[in-house]
C-alpha cells in the first residue's frame, strides 16, 4: 500500500509520497530542517493561505541543494530554488501545506521534553543506521568538519596521513540537539564529544 499525504483533488495540494524516500533520507531532510529550515503560513493576494517550507543554505553549498532538491522531487514536491540578490545564500522553498505538516513541529519539540523524546523514538533516532542521517543533515546545516593531515614519507613516495577528523555542530534556538548529538555521539565512541 502507498503512504502518502494530500489530496490530489483540491489543485493547491501536491500529494506527499512518504515511500519515495527511505527513512534514512527522510532523516536527513529533519536535520537539514532543524538546522537551516523555516515553516510558516502567509497569504497570498487571494487572501489563500500558503504553507510555505523554506531551507536557507550558504552559497558555496549547491551539492546539499542539488541532494535536497532530488529528494523533494522524488517525495512529489515542487521545490523552487532562489539565489537572493547580495546574499551569499541559496532557498529551498516548498508550498505545501503536507510537507509542512510532515516535517517536525520544532516549537513545539523545544517547549516539551516528552514531545521530544516521542520524536527521537518514532523515527528511530537513537539507532545507528537511522541517526547517522539525521547528524548528517544537522552538520550539513550548523556544522562543520575539518580534516588534519600530516606529511609523511614512505620509502620515496610522500603522502599525507590523516592525524583527525574532527566535527563541530552549534545550536541555540534548539540546544537540546547539542545534547542529543552528544549522546549519539558518546554512544558509538566513548569519549567522542566535548562540548
Amino acid at each position: 500500500m502507498m503512504s502518502s499525504f494530500g489530496s490530489s483533488r483540491h489543485p493547491r495540494l501536491h500529494e506527499l509520497h512518504v515511500e519515495a524516500l527511505s527513512p534514512e533520507e527522510w532523516n536527513y531532510v529533519r536535520g537539514l530542517f532543524f538546522a537551516d529550515g523555516s515553516a510558516f503560513v502567509s497569504l497570498d493576494k487571494h487572501g489563500w493561505k500558503k504553507y510555505r517550507v523554506l531551507f536557507f543554505l550558504q552559497g558555496n553549498e549547491g551539492e546539499i541543494v542539488e541532494r535536497l532538491v532530488s529528494m523533494l522531487r522524488r517525495a512529489g514536491m515542487n521545490p523552487c530554488v532562489m539565489y537572493p540578490r547580495g546574499a551569499y545564500s541559496i532557498v529551498v522553498e516548498t508550498v505545501s501545506k503536507v510537507l509542512f505538516g510532515f516535517l517536525p513541529d520544532r516549537a513545539a519539540l523545544k517547549r516539551d521534553a516528552g514531545t521530544r523524546e516521542r520524536f527521537f523514538s518514532e523515527h528511530k533516532l537513537r539507532e545507528l543506521s537511522e541517526g547517522i542521517p539525521f547528524v548528517a543533515g544537522l552538520i550539513d546545516g550548523d556544522g562543520s568538519t575539518r580534516v588534519y593531515t600530516k606529511f609523511r614519507r614512505k620509502g620515496k613516495k610522500p603522502f599525507r596521513d590523516v592525524q583527525q577528523w574532527r566535527w563541530s555542530f552549534s545550536q541555540c534556538k534548539f540546544r537540546f540537539l547539542v545534547y542529543y548529538l552528544k549522546e549519539f555521539v558518546d554512544s558509538i565512541v566513548k569519549g567522542g564529544t566535548r562540548l
